[in-house]
């Protein structure tokens, strides 16, 4: 279950079944491995992108590090990032609870670990008339009137199910039938979500996260991924070029292109070594660190006319085709 819903435990506790040590060391032993890492990368990244639903793991294990890792990630990231990762976490938990077909004991464990106590307690009532007859609607639990707020508690508006205008009251509590249950779960996830995200951002990390957090911060702007191959030919001309040969339209041109993509450092630096000559390690780090605005490269139309090179529409519409990414 854990593997399904990792939010159940607390980070360092997740940790631990994972790597087998005590708390707080479990968490160091697993940020410091790479793989682990890289694993919370791609799924905060799927979360932020909203296609974590379809995402599958080869283990328990690798479901529930990743989690752990996505998370301390997306925290280290800043507040922004971190509440779209937060909320394509619940969005793929909503996806189980509400629209699947979860266990209702499994709903009620979800339930119970953000504070509150399910119970067993069959009501079948008038409901709805159908025909001669009254349709009757069966209620088999039972959640206590102020738990039941305190979870669902700002909610109802994503969850309108939750509502008490139709619920069923009797001696403080609130009977539930299937699907008020499920969305009770949902709302406990939300719950236990924001408590893990709240205990990340009193966790030391080191500096490995610390790099995908960046890296996830710059694809959070809607920068696009590198790909050293699919360069548009323009670019490859101009970052050919030596200091004093590039024109004032090729330096901005290079600059735009690099402005629009999430590349490392060193990538960078490869691409600017020539027009830039020694600043090239200064600029490729302010463009790594998402530190200068993003600029629309010239189109084609003006590079054409200005002799820099004979590329059609635009350079970044060249450069989404070659990634496979549309529009």
């Amino acid at each position: 279950m854990l593997a399904k819903y990792p939010f159940l435990e607390r980070l360092s506790d997740a940790a631990s079944m994972v790597v087998g040590s005590p708390a707080p060391v479990s968490l160091v032993t697993l940020l410091s491995d790479r793989d682990v890492v890289e694993l919370g990368f791609e799924r905060a990244v799927s979360a932020l992108k909203g296609g974590l639903e379809g995402r599958t793991y080869a283990s328990s294990e690798e479901a529930i590090s990743s989690f752990v890792a996505g998370v301390l990630i997306a925290s280290r990231a800043g507040p922004g990032v971190a509440r779209r990762v937060f909320e394509g976490e619940w969005n793929r938990v909503l996806k189980l609870l509400v629209d699947g077909r979860e266990e209702p004991g499994v709903v009620a464990r979800i339930v119970v670990a953000a504070g509150a106590k399910v119970e067993g307690a069959l009501r079948l009532i008038p409901w709805k008339p159908r025909g001669k007859s009254v349709e009757r609607l069966s209620l088999q639990w039972r959640v206590r009137v102020d738990w039941y707020l305190r979870l669902s508690s700002g909610i109802v508006d994503r969850l309108p199910m939750l509502s008490l205008t139709e619920a069923f009251l009797e001696g403080g509590h609130v009977y539930l039938d299937i699907t008020r249950l499920r969305a009770l779960g949902a709302a406990a996830a939300r719950r236990l979500l924001e408590e893990r995200f709240r205990e990340a951002e009193g966790i030391s990390t080191g500096s490995i996260v610390d790099v995908y957090a960046e890296r996830l911060k710059r694809l959070a702007r809607g920068l696009l991924p590198y790909n050293t191959e699919a360069v548009p030919e323009c670019i490859r001309r101009v970052s050919s070029k030596r200091l004093g040969e590039v024109s004032d339209l090729e330096a901005y041109t290079l600059m735009a292109f690099l402005t629009n993509v999430d590349v490392e450092e060193k990538e960078a630096e490869d691409l600017l070594k020539g027009p830039a000559g020694a600043a090239a390690s200064v600029i490729a780090k302010l463009v790594a660190g998402g530190e200068l605005e993003r600029r629309n490269p010239p189109p084609c139309k003006k590079l054409r006319e200005e002799g820099v090179c004979e590329c059609k529409g635009s350079l970044i519409a060249e450069y989404k085709k070659k990634i496979g990414i549309s529009g």
